[in-house]
């Protein structure tokens, strides 16, 4: 009991701020908020601290933003959000890829914006169109960010504008479909 309790204080005596503001998000979501977020207030909201945000997570915030902002952020956990159709990642686009968009546009425009009923709804359109659902995921990340793959992505889409990700992928369809 008394090596517990020494390891206990210990530890909270190593920390820069107490133990409950340190350990309310991870590191990696308050990364991926601070790249999908442009409004600090949209970021508190999120984390369901709106009414209650110690100076210690405004200031966590501001050295993330600075930090996933710089050169020195690596490249594995920097998020890119498309505004249009990239053409050369459209242009990737396999035929399973083509034959499930349609099926993810109707379902992620009806689906209720949070991840889990995104990944459940990215599932089973994929399951409805007898593919797997790497198909859908690989459409998803070419339409939405440009690359093959990438960070979790219904983590990332729960965080943003639903009509603006839907409507994204509408023309991203319409441009698979142009000559």
């Amino acid at each position: 009991m008394v090596a517990i309790e020494d390891a206990k204080t210990a530890l909270e005596l190593s920390l820069i701020s107490p133990l409950e503001e340190t350990s309310k998000v991870t590191f990696r979501h308050l990364a991926m908020l601070a790249q999908t977020k442009s409004n600090d207030e949209d970021v508190w909201i999120s984390l369901g601290l709106a009414d209650n945000v110690s100076q210690s997570m405004i200031g966590r915030l501001d050295r993330m933003r600075t930090w996933t902002q710089s050169r020195h952020f690596p490249d594995e956990l920097r998020i890119t959000i498309l505004e249009e159709p990239d053409v050369e990642a459209v242009g990737r686009l396999d035929d399973e890829n083509l034959a499930i968009l349609p099926t993810l546009i109707e379902a992620l425009d009806a689906c209720e914006w949070n991840t889990p009923s995104i990944q459940s709804t990215v599932s089973n359109a994929a399951k409805s169109q007898d593919m797997s659902p790497r198909h859908a995921y690989r459409a998803l990340y070419l339409c939405i960010m440009g690359t093959e793959r990438g960070p979790r992505l219904p983590t990332i889409l729960a965080e943003l504008d639903q009509s603006t990700i839907v409507n994204l992928l509408r023309a991203c369809l319409e441009e698979s479909v142009e000559p």
